[in-house]
């Protein structure tokens, strides 16, 4: 029974108590998308980026970006390029990582 008040007792402490979480109305609109789309210049620009990065992929990992930006699901993308889905993750981890250095260059 010790052992259960104990856990009891650790659960409900200060700092896990379920009162300490915040309402939320305190986070409203904190996480809402801007209401304006990018500009004409912003949307070319990022259309020549993508462009320029595709044409240095191989075939695979161009179709693995095409399919991820139709929101597609990672089972989805294995089935169509014939791969497993840790194959796609791994190319997905690549390709967050070419497009991480590409934009810390810049």
């Amino acid at each position: 029974m010790r052992k259960v008040y104990r856990q009891a007792a650790r659960h409900t402490a200060e700092r896990r108590s379920v009162e300490r979480e915040a309402p939320a109305t305190r986070f409203e609109g904190a996480f809402d998308p801007p209401l304006a789309g990018p500009t004409a210049e912003e949307a070319v620009a990022a259309v020549d980026e993508l462009q320029d990065i595709l044409s240095g992929l191989s075939p695979f990992s161009r179709r693995v970006v095409e399919l991820r930006l139709q929101d597609c699901g990672l089972d989805e993308i294995a089935a169509d390029t014939g791969r497993s889905e840790r194959t796609v993750r791994r190319a997905l981890a690549e390709l967050r990582q070419l497009f991480e250095r590409r934009l810390l260059d810049e």
